[in-house]
C-alpha cells in the first residue's frame, strides 16, 4: 500500500464539529487529510489508467457543510468545501475522456464516526433523521447506476440548499 494512503483502522472519519478555538492544529490537518487529500491522492494514483480506458466513474462523498456553513465547525466545513471544489473541477477535467464524477452529499449517517469524533453530534444542526450505512451506500450506487452528478440525501437538503442560494444565510442563522 502506498505510504500516502491512510492505513486501515488508523482513522474512521476525521472531522469534529467544534468551535475553532477548541480545534487543534493537528485536528484541522486531519480534517483536510480526510476527506480532501485522501480523495486527491487516490484519484491521482488511479486517474491516468481510468482516463486511458476512456471510461470510469469516480464517486466522492461529502457533507451538507460543503454547501452551507454553520457555527462551531469551521475546520470541518473548510475540509468538506475543499472536497466539493475538487470533485467539481475533476468532473470538468475528466468529462471529455468519458470519465464521470459524482458527488454524494449525505446528512448524518449512523456510524462509528460519532464514536471517533466526540462532541460533534452536539454541535451539528438538528432536524434530520440519520441515514443508515446501507442508505448511504445505496446513494453511492444510485450515483453510479444513474450517472448522477449529485445525489443528495435526505432530499429535504435540496430545498435547504436552494433556499440558501436564494437567500444567503437563511440556513445558517442561529
Amino acid at each position: 500500500m502506498p505510504a500516502w494512503l491512510p492505513r486501515p483502522g488508523r482513522r474512521r472519519g476525521a472531522g469534529r464539529w467544534l468551535p475553532i478555538v477548541e480545534t487543534s492544529p493537528t485536528e484541522a490537518r486531519q480534517m483536510i487529510e480526510l476527506p480532501y487529500l485522501a480523495a486527491f491522492y487516490v484519484t491521482r494514483f488511479f486517474l491516468a489508467d481510468i482516463l486511458a480506458r476512456k471510461s470510469g466513474h469516480i464517486v466522492n462523498v461529502t457533507s451538507p457543510a460543503s454547501y452551507i456553513a454553520w457555527p462551531n465547525a469551521a475546520g470541518y466545513i473548510a475540509a468538506r468545501q475543499a472536497l466539493k471544489g475538487f470533485s467539481e473541477a475533476l468532473r470538468l477535467e475528466a468529462a471529455a475522456s468519458g470519465v464521470f464524477v459524482s458527488l454524494v452529499v449525505l446528512g448524518p449517517v449512523e456510524s462509528s464516526y460519532w464514536e471517533h469524533n466526540p462532541g460533534s453530534r452536539e454541535h451539528m444542526p438538528q432536524g434530520f433523521a440519520p441515514l443508515s450505512t446501507f442508505e448511504a451506500a445505496e446513494s453511492m450506487v444510485r450515483a453510479i447506476e444513474r450517472r448522477k452528478r449529485y445525489v443528495i440525501r435526505p432530499r429535504l437538503l435540496r430545498l435547504l440548499f436552494t433556499l440558501e442560494a436564494l437567500v444567503p444565510g437563511i440556513a445558517s442563522r442561529g
